[in-house]
């Protein structure tokens, strides 16, 4: 008759028969963790969270040749931080908060359309000896959709009721040059754009918070993008000098910059996008008639 073993030894006799050391364990539990995808392979993750494959191999005490098989569970090494998203967080107040590039933590955290954070979810950051000193210039691999969802509150649940349209002014004196909508040559454009001279005033269309100022986006060079009432938000594109800050308040008429041709844009303009969420909306039919 086998007798009863006691707990202890149960469980490091499980923790031996699942190749799992005392010392491990120990530090899982202490640990942030990585959940591996399918397809991804060590020295990408590695990139992905800006570490040293070495460094991962070690702490995970992985063996040649490395193979990693889906689901598998990484210990991240120090050098990371983790951080629970509260409510009324936004993707650009954290990437500015801990001053790193909201292109990074998209990237650190898989994160996908519509780049929104949700109350409780967990993020990985990178602490300061991991920053680069080149944070600000990855942002010129930045989209406007990505720009928008990250300035998107966390809540617990979508809200997709799109509210009443707020009372939108145009941005700048000049005259449309290309529509809303798709061209002739297939390319679609979100947004009016806007003829201007160099250095001519750029307007806020309406109230709202800067969530976003930027000048590297790499299609539309200088970026500022304004938060608005209800779910809509604002996007200026190819600005020459920008005269507000994340975070401050403008009125509707307040210049906030001046016209320039940054980005990829063949001729002095203003690229001037609305939305609400995500979704693009066509500027002409929220704007006033002109006389």
């Amino acid at each position: 008759m086998i007798k009863s073993l006691p707990f202890w030894k149960i469980f490091c006799l499980a923790l031996f028969i699942g190749g799992i050391s005392l010392s491990t364990f120990a530090q899982a539990a202490n640990s942030d963790i990585y959940h591996v995808r399918s397809g991804e392979t060590l020295n990408g993750i590695a990139h992905r969270l800006g570490l040293k494959s070495d460094d991962l191999i070690s702490r995970n005490h992985l063996k040649a040749p490395y193979r990693l098989r889906e689901g598998q569970i990484l210990m991240i090494p120090e050098g990371q931080s983790s951080y629970i998203v509260q409510s009324g967080d936004t993707g650009l107040s954290l990437a500015h908060r801990y001053q790193i590039s909201w292109q990074r933590i998209i990237s650190l955290n898989h994160l996908q359309p519509p780049y929104r954070l949700r109350e409780g979810m967990k993020l990985i950051l990178p602490t300061a000896s991991l920053k680069s000193h080149s944070e600000d210039s990855r942002d010129n691999h930045l989209n406007v959709k990505q720009i928008v969802g990250g300035a998107q509150p966390a809540s617990r649940h979508d809200n997709d009721k799109a509210g009443q349209p707020l009372h939108f002014g145009w941005p700048a004196h000049g005259s449309v040059i290309r529509h809303y909508g798709r061209t002739d040559n297939g390319h679609v454009n979100n947004g009016l754009d806007i003829a201007a001279s160099i250095g001519s005033p750029i307007f806020a269309t309406e109230d709202g918070h800067v969530a976003y100022t930027g000048t590297h986006i790499s299609v539309l060079g200088g970026v500022i993008l304004i938060q608005h009432a209800q779910g809509w938000t604002s996007v200026y594109g190819h600005l020459d000098k920008i005269k507000v800050k994340q975070g401050d308040f403008v009125r509707k008429g307040e210049v906030i910059a001046s016209a320039g041709e940054s980005g990829n844009t063949p001729r002095p303009q203003l690229h001037f996008e609305i939305r609400h969420g995500l979704k693009a909306v066509n500027p002409a039919r929220l704007l006033p008639l002109r006389k």
